[in-house]
């Protein structure tokens, strides 16, 4: 007697651009006017096969969000700091969303497709305080808090980048000097540890269920310069985790989850001033295992990053990448689930993503 496994397939293709501008003019003495615009679409469409390859449902989605806040600031100079506040009003399309949802024939729901649309739309303050550090003539680092509420309550801290442009801010030509930590025989260190716990309650008429989760992570980083501003490293990545869900009507169900990935990489310091410019390439593999009865997921990347180093004294550098390239590859882990997926991500702005990393110089 022989057997086989009849299984469905389940596709899922999904696309999520988004944009975040900010550029102001300076209208009078230490006064600039600007506007902020941001936008995100989250679009994804899935796919349900039965064992013949016959397209049973497809269920589209497609959510978007607009963001539009003009403003006004004031700054005051202390260099090479300077502060600012400001105060604008933010309108948004919050919840601009459309869910499209059809059955087949051979089903037995009708082939007519059913849609749901829902929309939003805000208006409020937008208030902001920060200051800027300037490398160059042209290019500072800002350090910004804003709220959307009164009275006042923090709600957002950010970190980025800011481009000044204009004949009054000549770009002062930066001096070639001898940056120690990129010396041939040097080591570069960094890495990040995180704990995490929560719990999630939800609850109706007659039921209560409690979700409970929590995990740690490490992550070290080691490099090496095998030459001058050419760096080969690996990262390593760890974690492990537990969750747990219970009700009134359903028993304790515990789980655990562990990861382990490795990523070697290549890195290349452009020239030999204080603010450089770097590439980054690097490929990672990783495993996901959940429970004793689980498969374990494996998944492997390729990412590409192009950035800007700051030579902080003899001992750190402090980077902010600019571009970030990444494609993804996760295989299905077995005949019953085709959860195959591919994933790609392309990312680019003066953005808060800094890295500051110790170097070990090597003695003289």
């Amino acid at each position: 007697m022989t057997s086989s496994i009849r299984s469905r397939a389940r596709h899922q293709y999904s696309w999520q651009p988004a944009l975040d501008v900010t550029a102001g003019r300076f209208v009078a003495d230490n006064w600039l006017l600007g506007v902020s615009i941001s936008g995100k679409v989250n679009s994804g469409r899935f796919e349900n096969q039965d064992y013949t390859g016959q397209l049973r449902n497809t269920n589209t989605q497609r959510n978007t969000s607009v963001d539009i806040t003009p403003f006004v600031r004031r700054y005051w100079q202390f260099a090479p700091v300077q502060v600012f506040a400001g105060a604008g009003l933010s309108i948004s399309n919050t919840n601009g969303s459309r869910t499209t949802n059809r059955q087949f024939p051979g089903t037995t729901q009708p082939t007519n497709p059913s849609e749901e649309q829902t929309n939003g739309f805000s208006i409020g303050p937008h208030l902001e305080a920060g200051v800027n550090y300037f490398l160059t003539n042209r290019l500072a680092l800002q350090l910004s808090a804003s709220t959307g509420s009164l009275p006042l309550g923090v709600s957002g801290f950010n970190a980025g980048l800011v481009y000044w442009t204009g004949p009054g801010r000549q770009a002062d030509p930066q001096q070639t000097r001898d940056n120690v930590q990129t010396n041939r025989g040097n080591w570069i260190v960094e890495g990040s540890f995180s704990a995490n716990r929560g719990s999630t309650d939800q609850t109706t008429s007659t039921i209560v269920q409690r979700t409970t989760s929590g995990g740690y992570s490490l992550s070290p980083s080691f490099g090496y310069f095998i030459s001058r501003n050419n760096v080969l490293g690996i990262s390593i990545s760890a974690g492990i985790g537990t969750y747990e869900s219970s009700g009134q009507n359903s028993p304790d169900r515990p789980g655990n989850y562990w990861s382990v990935g490795i990523s070697p990489y290549v890195q290349h310091y452009w020239t030999d001033t204080r603010l450089t410019p770097y590439t980054r390439v690097s490929a990672t593999y990783a495993v996901l295992g959940a429970g004793a009865n689980e498969s374990n997921r494996n998944s492997v990347s390729a990412a590409l990053g192009i950035g800007l180093a700051y030579m902080a004294g003899q001992r750190f550098i402090i980077e902010t990448s600019l571009v970030d390239a990444s494609l993804g590859y996760i295989p299905s882990t077995n005949s019953r689930d085709d959860a195959t997926s591919w994933g790609a991500n392309l990312s680019a702005g003066l953005r808060g993503n800094f890295a500051v990393r110790y170097v070990l110089t090597r003695p003289n």
